[in-house]
């Protein structure tokens, strides 16, 4: 065990982690693992293996050479640092079962000085009651931040990234995204709308995980007043967040009016909870609402 604080960023893809996780990377008080997303527990819960052992070689590739990009990618660890972190990686993936003290041995890495060690990944905001109650068990002080986006705006990011990673042009983006769309519409591309259900991943967290060790936070606020309460939430400094550099910027397309307003027939009832929940939406998620009503 130890009296560190391990913080565990479940927010939803294009919703903001990526911000999140370098921001706590470059806090001086926080140790973040070296790759922002480790995928244990979904890998667990899911046996991703197959899957994962991909992704890990990916990491693995970007690494094979000492070049001048390879040590940029890697600061401030060195490349060879880099690739012993992502063979650790590797190793705690191999695990057969949830190994909540391996999983924190994986984060302590290199964390002599930190107050605070963690990670980023999306995909936990889908898993299980008890994949959550795992993350729980992994130290006294384990944290939880859950970043939502407005649903229809993340919805089309999502469906944009998507195709922006296969095809290339403005026409053929747009139609790859649309097309996508209408899979989900069908039941096809499960992944996009788990990813889109606020209402199971706030419904779960408030089973599993005590209030005081949960920040909500809206991706429409983080990069000013956010990062203030995620410091005060983790009890770190309060220091300034480099908001200059956008971060995985996808294609700038516009959302056809019918798609939004087909989106807001199926995602009402996440604007609808979240308003309950908090009392209140984020004026861009009112925009939203109101513009595809």
């Amino acid at each position: 065990m130890t009296d560190k604080t391990v913080v565990i960023g479940i927010g939803a893809q294009k919703g903001g982690t990526t911000f999140l996780y370098y921001f706590l990377k470059r806090h001086p008080q926080c140790a973040m693992a070296a790759i922002k997303e480790a995928h244990y527990f979904d890998h667990m819960e899911m046996n991703r293996s197959e899957y994962m052992a991909g992704v890990v070689q990916k990491h693995r590739n970007k690494y094979v050479k000492e070049t001048p990009e390879a040590a940029s990618m890697a600061a401030p660890l060195s490349v060879v640092e880099m690739r012993a972190r992502i063979e650790s990686w590797a190793d705690l993936l191999a695990h057969e079962q949830v190994d909540p003290a391996a999983y924190l041995e994986y984060l302590m890495l290199g964390s002599e000085n930190a107050k605070v060690v963690g990670e980023v990944t999306p995909a936990y905001a889908t898993l299980s009651p008890q994949s959550f109650e795992a993350m729980r068990s992994v130290a006294p002080k384990t944290k939880f931040i859950f970043i939502m986006r407005d649903p229809i705006s993340r919805l089309w990011s999502n469906l944009r990234m998507r195709a922006n990673n296969r095809v290339e042009g403005y026409d053929k983006i747009l139609a790859h995204a649309e097309g996508d769309w209408a899979k989900v519409q069908k039941g096809g591309l499960k992944g996009v709308m788990w990813r889109s259900d606020y209402m199971k991943t706030l419904e779960t967290l408030k089973s599993t995980i005590a209030p005081e060790n949960v920040h909500y936070e809206f991706y429409e606020d983080l990069f000013e007043s956010g990062v203030a309460r995620v410091c005060s939430f983790l009890d770190i400094d309060d220091v300034p967040a480099s908001v200059d550099t956008t971060v995985n910027l996808g294609a700038k397309i516009d959302l056809p009016f019918d798609l939004g307003r087909q989106m807001l027939d199926v995602l009402a009832p996440q604007y609808a909870y979240v308003r309950d929940m908090f009392g209140h939406l984020p004026a861009k998620w009112e925009r939203s609402v109101e513009e595809y009503t």
